[in-house]
């Protein structure tokens, strides 16, 4: 092992620190080993990443190890600066902490409204090789790839599904200004970590944020012409066509009709991400997902019938498909796939004073 010494801004210090209290992690060394693992992954794009499985010979859901090999998911969703310079839309364009207004905010619902499926260009199939292994870590929320199916079904035209720059385009700053009413509601509910509605979701102001949104969710494209997908690929919602294209699956078209409490509802009165209808439509989805629905039935198994604390939890998984839990690659994994559990209401997480643990949801 190497050591180093760095210097942190006390508040990051803090926020760590209060992780590592509540069992997410078993140290600050495990965390910044963690985060270590993700930037690798997101800045790796100047390497000649592995090339992609065939649908043969792709794993089977027993056997799998885990998400495509890290080189594949690189660099999140940084579109290149002259094309996003190209592409801007000075309207919904905003400023450093310029405040949100409510035109804004009803603007950015416009892209998300409930689609009118009629008339929608045919839909690809599902890409099988990555459907096959467990989704990327970073993509640890659902509520995410509903923001990206409704944007799509909204943006196809006759005939036409929109290609990966036009797409990258219309969601950016509509999703950052949703993620930034989300976090200034989060903040006047005094909701908790854990409670966030705008979890994953990118903020306005933040470039950073909103390449990171983009590329765990929707997929990256790097300068040279690389694809690399996120989150939405791997649930089967997206498939990328010949050329640029990207357009909605059966599944993807079936997700975006179903209607949501923050896309649809009152941003004001929404207290969850997804409706009962849609975490029904999810539970169900997933069984035809093998990578996914592996992980699942993994994480189940581990916890069996006990509530049990997040070190014997991730050691369990661990042993289970053979990784090491202390690794920071298998940390990232482990955290995307409980996330997506918890937000769809199949396992819960309590707490006892500042220690949390894991269980079946009832």
């Amino acid at each position: 092992m190497v050591k180093i010494v760095t210097n942190l801004p006390p508040s990051a210090y803090q926020r760590i620190v209060d992780l590592v209290k509540s069992r997410d992690y078993d140290s600050v060394s495990q965390f910044v080993a963690a985060a270590c693992e993700n930037q690798l992954a997101l800045d790796d794009s100047q390497a000649e990443p592995f090339p992609l499985p065939a649908a043969q010979d792709t794993p089977g859901p027993a056997e799998s190890k885990g998400p495509v090999p890290a080189r594949c998911v690189v660099r999140a969703g940084r579109t290149p600066a002259r094309q996003r310079k190209a592409k801007a839309k000075p309207n919904m364009r905003l400023e450093g902490e310029e405040r949100l207004s409510a035109d804004m905010t009803a603007a950015a619902l416009r892209v998300f409204r409930l689609p009118v499926l009629n008339g929608l260009p045919q839909s690809p199939e599902p890409m099988k090789e990555y459907v096959a292994v467990w989704p990327w870590g970073q993509a640890n929320r659902l509520f995410p790839l509903k923001i990206l199916v409704r944007a799509l079904a909204n943006s196809a035209g006759p005939g036409t599904w929109p290609t990966i720059g036009e797409i990258l385009d219309q969601v950016r700053e509509p999703a950052a200004v949703i993620g930034s009413a989300l976090a200034a509601l989060d903040e006047k509910a005094g909701r908790k970590r854990g409670e966030l509605l705008s979890t994953a979701l990118p903020q306005v102001g933040s470039p950073k944020s909103q390449d990171r949104f983009l590329g765990s969710f929707l997929c990256t494209v790097t300068p040279g012409g690389k694809f690399y997908p996120g989150g939405a690929f791997y649930y089967g919602l997206l498939s990328k066509m010949d050329g640029d294209r990207i357009g909605l699956t059966q599944s993807g078209l079936a997700f975006a009709g179903i209607a949501n409490p923050i896309l649809d509802g009152s941003l004001q009165a929404a207290d969850s991400t997804l409706s009962s209808e849609e975490r029904d439509w999810l539970r169900v989805h997933v069984q035809s997902l093998p990578g996914e629905s592996h992980a699942f039935k993994t994480l189940l198994e581990a916890l069996g019938n006990e509530e049990v604390s997040p070190k014997d939890f991730a050691a369990k998984v661990a042993a289970k498909i053979g990784e090491d839990p202390e690794s920071g690659s298998f940390t990232i994994k482990f955290h995307g796939v409980t996330s997506r559990m918890i937000e769809l209401g199949m396992i819960k997480r309590t707490w006892e004073g500042t220690r949390a643990r894991y269980g079946r949801a009832s």
